[in-house]
């Protein structure tokens, strides 16, 4: 199966999202879940801390406030920075392709070929906007929707289901 097809920002990221949401490192994945209760928590403590002694402001308060707002921030500012990654480097944008065959997948884009072979992926997931497949913890491929037809879909998917192996 061959598919030809372009990405925008709004695919790299939703698919940058479905990758953190379902990333087979642990860690990793509950990193970003629980970061912004801790800011939340931090910036509560401190609050409760100035209105408990009436209001005085010490500097000692400070690095806790900023570290709180900068974990309750932390989903705005990986936005930011998976939009700056896609902005600025040139193998995201283009006319990409994938084809799909009995030894594995190979993805081609105007600067770069890659061809994982079925046993290097661990396993796949996939959204309304995306399907992700990660060869580790921090490498993944995905593949956009948008431009897909619901026949492709289907293939993909099954493709998908039969060849690798889920490891999660």
């Amino acid at each position: 199966m061959h598919i030809d097809y372009e990405m925008s920002e709004q695919d790299f990221m939703d698919a940058q999202k479905l990758a953190r949401r379902h990333s087979p490192n642990r860690t990793f994945r509950w990193t970003f879940r629980i970061v912004p209760f801790w800011g939340l928590f931090l910036v509560l403590a401190v609050a409760w801390n100035i209105v408990q002694s009436g209001y005085p402001w010490n500097n000692g308060m400070v690095l806790p406030l900023l570290l709180g707002l900068l974990f309750l921030a932390s989903p705005l500012l990986m936005n930011q920075v998976s939009r700056r990654i896609f902005r600025k480097n040139p193998i995201f944008r283009g006319q990409r392709s994938l084809a799909v065959d009995e030894t594995g997948v190979t993805f081609n884009t105007p600067t770069i070929s890659v061809q994982p072979k079925w046993g290097s992926i661990q396993n796949f997931v996939e959204d309304d906007t995306s399907f992700v497949l990660y060869q580790s913890g921090v490498i993944f491929h995905f593949i956009p929707k948008r431009q897909l037809s619901p026949g492709q879909i289907a293939a993909l998917r099954e493709a998908f289901t039969r060849n690798i192996a889920h490891k999660l």
